[in-house]
């Protein structure tokens, strides 16, 4: 009985097993499934060429318009108004280089020459001073050699008085002369020593004098008053004959080449020429 239930086991077994080997051999000849790649998808679009345009930014403000450049003419030296231009008043338009007025210049002039004089004085004092210590050098020269003599003299008698051949006074006197002489080499020495130190002091006094000279000249060109710039005059204060003074203001001119606006624009426009 046992047997027979064996083999109807074996018969059921053995279909199962055939389809099972046939199941396997199917799956494994089949092709894997295509794996599907990402990509771009194509869209339809519009294309526009747009040509470059220039913008000017723009704002509408309101201000009041100034001159970029002022200019105020203030006296640099005092005197009496000798000269005015016949178009200086306010309003009026003058070219640059235009002499608007004259202050007196004669006392300035007459500054410059006193000076100068001075100078020529100086100078030949200096000259005068070179001169000296070169014949200071030549006498001191003689009277060394003067002094030379003299000590030689002096020891000549002495050795003549120690034999008993001149006598006491004539050494004496050679004495005295030698003494003289030497003194006379000391004064031509500090002569030639202090000589130097008074043409030093005569050079500074030239060189302030140069200076006192180039302010003197300076006081002349600026006793005249001259425009700067092509202008409009604002201001007109000096006149004919009138006495002025250091600092004092005589012209003011606004300049005419280029004018600035101080405007006033609302923030709503700032706002758009700001994201430009």
């Amino acid at each position: 009985m046992r047997s027979a239930l064996v083999g109807r086991m074996a018969m059921f077994a053995l279909p199962v097993a055939i389809a099972a080997a046939i199941v396997a051999a199917l799956l494994a000849a089949r092709a894997p499934p295509e794996r599907a790649r990402d990509g771009e998808r194509p869209h339809a679009v519009r294309v526009l060429e747009i040509a470059p345009l220039d913008v000017t930014p723009r704002a509408v403000g309101f201000g009041e318009v100034q001159p970029a450049t002022t200019w105020q003419g203030v006296a640099e030296v005092r005197g009496r108004v000798v000269e005015r231009h016949p178009r200086l008043e306010a309003g009026a338009l003058l070219a640059a280089g235009e002499t608007l007025l004259r202050i007196d210049p004669s006392s300035y002039r007459l500054a410059v020459a006193r000076i100068e004089a001075d100078m020529r004085v100086t100078e030949a004092s200096i000259a005068e001073s070179a001169a000296s210590e070169e014949n200071t050098r030549r006498s001191l020269a003689i009277e060394e050699a003067s002094l030379e003599a003299s000590e030689a003299e002096l020891e000549r008698l002495e050795s003549l008085f120690a034999s008993g051949s001149v006598s006491r006074s004539q050494v004496d006197g050679q004495r005295r002369a030698t003494l003289a002489q030497r003194q006379s080499v000391q004064q031509q020495r500090n002569a030639l020593n202090v000589l130097p130190a008074q043409r030093a002091a005569l050079e500074a006094q030239l060189l302030r004098q140069r200076a006192e000279l180039d302010t003197a000249r300076l006081d002349v060109e600026h006793t005249r008053l001259t425009l700067p710039m092509d202008a409009r005059i604002a201001e007109a204060n000096a006149v004919a004959n009138q006495y002025v003074r250091e600092g004092e203001l005589l012209v003011a001119a606004d300049g005419i080449e280029r004018a600035e606006v101080a405007a006033q624009i609302p923030l709503g426009h700032v706002r758009g020429l700001v994201a430009l």
